[in-house]
């Protein structure tokens, strides 16, 4: 028997390789050219979420007058976790920045996922039932999703899906 696909289905192999590949252009493309709807200059919603260490609220507000890079990120969702050690050298790499992530999961699931891999950037809890970064400019609903805010509060830019190294120093610039 060999082990090519018999002849009724080649032409159904490549047209649903066809839509699979269209189908991923077109989700590419889509993002690329609707991204974020967050507009840059704009104030940055203000949130009050408890930090997954300790229960402490933590409000935005609180770190007035720094630069703040916002990431909404979940245990399930790989980039995500990819990414977090590059946030993680960031945050210590610079004081004078605050790397929030916001955990848009499970709570016991975060707990378990920060007890195997912990980091040393704030991480607080967003309510399983409420999508925040949607506030933010999400409206696609993607993970990871960053936000760049200036120390005067405002929003200078914002990122659907994960960063590079790269990436994450040119969109810290202000």
């Amino acid at each position: 028997m060999s082990s090519q696909f018999p002849v009724r289905y080649r032409s159904e192999f490549w047209i649903i390789l066809a839509a699979l590949g269209t189908g991923l252009a077109g989700f590419w493309l889509g993002l690329s050219l609707f991204g974020p709807s967050v507009d840059a200059g704009t104030r940055a919603p203000d949130f009050v979420l408890p930090e997954v260490a300790s229960g402490r609220p933590v409000a935005l507000s609180d770190f007035a007058g720094k630069p703040v890079l916002v990431n909404f990120w979940a245990s399930w969702c790989a980039p995500c976790i990819e990414e977090m050690p590059m946030l993680d050298a960031l945050q210590k790499s610079r004081p004078d920045l605050v790397v929030i992530g916001i955990a848009e999961d499970a709570p016991e699931a975060v707990k378990v996922f920060l007890s195997e891999r912990p980091v040393d950037y704030l991480v607080l809890q967003a309510s399983e039932f409420v999508d925040v970064s949607l506030a933010w400019g999400n409206d696609r609903a993607v993970l990871p999703y960053s936000v760049f805010v200036d120390a005067q509060g405002n929003i200078v830019r914002a990122k659907m899906g994960m960063f590079t190294q790269q990436s994450l120093e040119s969109f810290i610039q202000p």
